[in-house]
């Protein structure tokens, strides 16, 4: 952190005294392009995000995670810019901000106010702000090749954290799988087998939401909206299902810390928009010969939910936690006992599901 302090910077101003200015420079340079292009659009949940990249290649941009989407009629929900400093021509800002300016995790407390929201993004060395009032956030790094491998895989998830409660979602740290448009929110935390689970009922022909991250709307019949086209594992896995050895070399990315698969290639027609969420599952490993489902108390369900979301967002805890404890106390939720073979498990979940499934509705398809 101290470098990025004491880096050089744009030139124009001997310092950048609070985010407005932050703003003002990033959109200053961007005007001074002119046009960045046709911009992608990517889905995100019932909204439309534009994004463009600005310095990157067709290879160096990184959005093949997302979902894309059409470009809507009455413009996007929310805009995206994002500057590769090195290709573009756009040197590092002088920031006057202290030590006392920072929180925890990205985001930077001293500086973001309900209007904008500074990030510093730690490992790329790079800096980013979002004006929720105008209804965009511009993002600098000092090339392409800083943005970590984890970035790339799930982009922007810093960023969206805070984007979904604006639009009244929650972003979760969970799996969705389902069928026949009613689904099971997977929880828990980080190496539960969230992800081996989801990627085992991929392979017995149920759909897909999400493996680790999830859009969950405000509604009184809540729905999970994907907002990945990825999946990820780790590469010393011990259990993996069968059908990923199958997975054609398109569809995998196997040169990053952990594999990850892209499922719009590997597998389109399971990958749905969302799914109404009819329960919670928190599954365990177990020294058990057969999957099990038990009841799981509301206070267990929110502990399993919401400790590992809160600890990973970047948004207000306590709404958070305000939008998980009406899920809770909505849908039942339950443990799911694991023998160690994956596979095994989805009959448990299909189980459930066809108990949950009483007036089918028709999953939407990319």
């Amino acid at each position: 952190m101290a470098a990025l302090l004491t880096t050089r910077f744009v030139p124009t101003r001997e310092f950048i005294a609070g985010p407005a200015d932050v703003a003002d420079c990033l959109y200053s340079f961007l005007s001074s392009r002119g046009t960045a292009g046709q911009p992608q659009h990517v889905q995100f949940g019932r909204s439309v995000v534009a994004l463009n990249f600005h310095g990157f290649t067709d290879d160096t941009r990184y959005d093949r995670a997302l979902k894309p989407a059409r470009a809507p009629q009455l413009g996007p929900d929310f805009t995206i810019d994002v500057i590769d400093g090195a290709a573009s021509g756009m040197p590092q800002l002088k920031l006057a901000w202290q030590g006392a300016d920072f929180g925890r995790k990205r985001t930077v407390p001293g500086w973001s106010d309900e209007d904008r929201t500074t990030y510093l993004l730690p490992e790329e060395r790079g800096v980013a702000v979002a004006e929720w009032t105008r209804h965009r956030a511009a993002i600098w790094v000092p090339s392409c090749d800083a943005v970590p491998w984890y970035e790339r895989a799930a982009p922007f998830r810093w960023l969206f954290d805070n984007l979904a409660l604006r639009l009244r979602m929650s972003m979760l740290h969970a799996a969705v799988i389902g069928r026949d448009g009613v689904g099971v929110l997977i929880a828990g935390r980080g190496g539960v087998g969230k992800s081996t689970l989801a990627l085992a009922a991929l392979g017995r022909g149920l759909d897909y939401v999400a493996d680790d991250y999830c859009l969950l709307t405000d509604d009184a019949c809540p729905k999970a909206y994907g907002l990945y086209v990825t999946a990820k594992w780790k590469k010393d896995a011990s259990v993996l299902p069968a059908w990923l050895m199958r997975t054609t070399p398109d569809a995998l990315d196997l040169s990053q810390r952990k594999c990850i698969i892209f499922l719009d290639v590997a597998r389109p027609a399971q990958l749905v928009a969302h799914l109404s969420v009819a329960a919670i599952v928190v599954p365990s490993i177990a020294d058990v010969a057969e999957p099990r489902l038990e009841s799981l108390s509301q206070q267990a369900a929110l502990r399993s939910l919401a400790v590992s979301t809160v600890a990973q967002s970047e948004a207000d805890g306590a709404a958070l936690l305000r939008n998980i404890g009406r899920l809770v106390r909505t849908v039942p939720a339950y443990r799911l006992h694991m023998p160690p073979d994956p596979d095994a498990s989805v009959s448990a979940i299909e189980a459930l599901l066809g108990r949950k499934i009483s007036e089918p509705e028709h999953a939407v398809r990319h």
